[in-house]
């Protein structure tokens, strides 16, 4: 975070760009446990040519994907997420306006009623106090068995130990997280080795076009 200059000598401009970058590695987080792409993988260091397994897979389109977190962030997260079939439920503090890109918007105080109907939950959080450990055990025990987490906002916003326990028990399919609550994360974290959370260190944003698309948002600043 940049403090603004009290002297208004230097501005400061908070790149909007993220989110496209974002959008799309989420979109291969979902794609990854969907297609089961993990279970290739094994398979193929196992040199085993097995097909019936993917009987099981199931197809993205129509799945129901709740953003908690819908700002320029979420929102280019829902725009993807819908042009592959997918519904999109926003969640923000003030959830008055049009819900676009997403089918409907509702406040913070309605997760215990969306929670339970998402198949995937999407966090693109600030980091501020609102959000700290916004995902703890109450709303971890919320989530269907079939359901998958996603943090890409800021780490603060999930209880790890309890996310932990629920990944040993069972009681959702699998998490991915990008942020945490100490970065970098530690070596002896136990998150290294719980089944079904798979991490990212901190780099859902990062790509070689980055720069490309700092300068060409900000361009018309500089005209």
């Amino acid at each position: 975070m940049v403090d603004v200059d009290p002297q208004r000598r230097v501005r400061v401009s908070h790149g909007s760009f993220h989110g496209k970058i974002m959008a799309e590695s989420l979109l291969a987080m979902i794609l990854f446990h969907a297609r089961r792409l993990d279970l290739c993988l094994t398979l193929q260091q196992q040199h085993r040519w097995e097909r019936d397994v993917f009987s099981a897979t199931r197809r993205i389109f129509g799945q129901r994907a709740l953003i908690i977190g819908y700002g320029p962030l979420g929102r280019e997260c829902a725009r993807l997420l819908k042009a592959v079939g997918m519904s999109v439920v926003g969640v923000k503090r003030s959830p008055a306006g049009a819900p676009a890109p997403a089918d409907a918007v509702h406040a913070v105080a309605d997760l215990p009623r969306l929670l339970p109907e998402a198949d995937h939950v999407v966090l693109t959080l600030p980091g501020d106090t609102g959000a700290d450990h916004l995902i703890d055990a109450a709303a971890l025990r919320l989530l269907k068995p079939s359901a998958s987490l996603y943090n890409l906002g800021r780490g603060n916003a999930v209880d790890e130990t309890a996310l932990v326990q629920a990944l040993g028990a069972g009681k959702l399919a699998q998490a991915f997280l990008d942020v945490f609550q100490v970065e970098p994360l530690p070596h002896d974290s136990p998150l290294w080795n719980v089944p079904n959370l798979h991490l990212m260190p901190h780099a859902s944003a990062i790509s070689s076009e980055y720069l490309e698309l700092w300068l060409e948002e900000l361009s018309p600043e500089l005209v």
